[in-house]
């Protein structure tokens, strides 16, 4: 009897040990719980809430649009290009642009000389009235560019 005691003793401190897989906590046990903050990107973590480096776009793929190839996300410097697609897929670089960023916006200053404002989110960039330097914007709702998956 004393033999078969021991062998249960063993047993139950076995399932206690550091390997055990259980995810059960053992009955009368409180569960230690841990305060989460919601996932980000690494990206968007380390630059304060600049949209990541990336290709964002005002319209879908297949449309003519413009697309804003974002190629540097600092704290310090944004820089990048602003290229119109055509509907065949050529594209065409209407400037480029380099800029200081704030908190959710930026002056931009294009390849020739002119100043641009922007506001972003880690998902958008808004240029300030695009209507009047891109030529094939016709609305405001074009001064919008979203993080594109694709690409283009």
């Amino acid at each position: 009897m004393l033999t078969g005691s021991l062998a249960l003793v063993a047993a139950l401190a076995g399932g206690c040990s550091s390997g055990s897989s259980s995810s059960t906590p053992p009955p009368g046990s409180t569960t230690p719980t841990t305060a989460r903050s919601a996932p980000s990107s690494t990206t968007t973590a380390s630059t304060g809430g600049l949209p990541p480096p990336g290709t964002y776009a005002d319209g879908p793929r297949g449309t003519p649009h413009y697309t804003l190839d974002l190629t540097t996300s600092s704290a310090a410097a944004i820089a990048g290009s602003v290229e119109f697609v055509f509907q065949d897929g050529r594209t065409q670089t209407v400037f480029t642009f380099t800029g200081t960023p704030g908190t959710g916006q930026a002056v931009l200053t294009t390849s020739s000389g002119k100043t641009v404002s922007a506001t972003y989110t880690t998902s958008s960039i808004t240029l300030a009235s695009c209507t009047a330097y891109l030529q094939y914007a016709t609305d405001n709702g074009q001064c919008t560019f979203s993080r594109s998956a694709t690409g283009a």
